[in-house]
């Protein structure tokens, strides 16, 4: 008898690679097209804009090094001290502004001119930056026993204002001097302290500050830049560069709690525990299922053509089992993030003018 030859189409093939084995039994594991797999939103680039350090008479055990750490908001930022023992995670105190404090033990061993590494990670990026100040305050270093190979040279300092329509100010600086080094702009009154400067091309670094709502720069006071190459810096100090600067931005109406709807995310739990929602400060992850209004809308007639009738009752009894939530992604006017979870589809939608008050969401004001 001769044999009998079987077809098998694209659709039964896909289907066999959807089926695992577990336990001595077939078990359904979910079938996504192209079209139905959502793209995770990726986690922004982090940027470091000032590191500064609040200086101690001396290093010693006991001493408290106070660190303040300014970015991207909604990261996780930590530091380590070279001959510390630990290192040091910073706390967000408010968006964009990390804190900690690092009490110096016995069995470190911490020079005054120690390198201290600051890291600011968001999603699987992360931003570094390395503090151009010593940690004891009016230090000295020794004089070196023969005088440098090079010596670091700053050759101009500027600054250009482009105004706001708060009233305020973009500050951009430009510093030329020795390439290869490391600069840094400080600003009086300003709330980022220690302006980090990015060399753009050799020995030309810019940088920029947009007045902040807290900044109340003292135009009397000169601004210093500094440039750091190796273990060797040299310092321009500027008397009347701030004089044509706003001191401070106008007072306006501005809601810091008001923001708009980035997204609104359907959430799929599975198993026995309850679902806690996205922590507060922590990454965004992949978001399960699909946003509103994007999915693919997959019913169980859907399924069934895809998986076969017998394998129905499964599917169905497995789908009985989620609980779903939705997630409301919301960009506030300072620059953070939040997310607020409901039980219910929500009413919202992207691009919705909302506030945030007391962890749940109201219609923003628009008047």
């Amino acid at each position: 008898m001769a044999a009998r030859r079987t077809w098998v189409s694209w659709a039964t093939l896909t289907l066999a690679a959807g089926l695992q084995v577990a336990g001595g039994s077939l078990a359904v594991a979910p079938l996504l097209l192209p079209s139905a797999v959502s793209a995770a939103p990726r986690a922004a680039v982090p940027h470091i804009s000032g590191f500064d350090v609040k200086g101690v008479d001396r290093v010693e055990a006991g001493s408290d090094l106070e660190f303040t750490l300014w970015g991207t908001a909604g990261g996780q930022a930590s530091l380590r001290i070279d001959g510390a023992q630990r290192p040091l995670p910073l706390y967000e105190a408010s968006p964009g502004v990390y804190q900690g404090i690092y009490t110096v033990s016995r069995r470190d061993k911490i020079a005054p001119t120690a390198a201290v590494n600051a890291n600011l990670r968001s999603g699987n990026r992360v931003a570094t930056a390395l503090l151009d100040e010593p940690l004891q305050q009016d230090y000295k270093p020794p004089a070196p026993p023969t005088p440098p190979a090079i010596e670091p040279q700053i050759s101009k300092f500027e600054l250009r204002t482009e105004n706001t329509r708060d009233g305020g100010a973009t500050l951009h600086f430009k510093l030329l001097g020795s390439p290869g080094g490391r600069a840094s702009v400080n600003l009086p009154g300003a709330q980022t302290r220690s302006l980090m400067l990015e060399e753009m091309q050799p020995g030309q670094y810019e940088g920029h500050h947009v007045m902040q709502a807290g900044d109340r720069l003292d135009n009397t006071r000169p601004v210093r830049a500094r440039l750091r190459l190796g273990e060797h810096s040299v310092t321009s100090t500027a008397d009347n560069l701030l004089q044509a600067v706003p001191s401070r931005v106008a007072d306006v109406s501005t809601c810091l709690d008001c923001g708009k709807v980035l997204a609104v995310n359907r959430i799929e739990v599975n198993g026995d525990g309850s679902y806690v929602g996205t922590a507060a400060g922590g990454v965004l992850g992949a978001v399960i299922g699909s946003q509103i209004g994007q999915g693919n809308g997959r019913t169980a007639a859907g399924v069934a053509g895809a998986i076969g009738g017998a394998l129905l009752g499964r599917e169905i009894e497995r789908r009985n089992t989620r609980k779903v939530h939705y997630e409301v992604l919301v960009r506030l006017n300072n620059g953070s993030q939040r997310s607020v979870s409901y039980d219910a589809q929500p009413a919202w939608r992207v691009g919705d003018a909302v506030r945030l008050v007391d962890g749940t969401l109201q219609a923003a004001n628009r008047s």
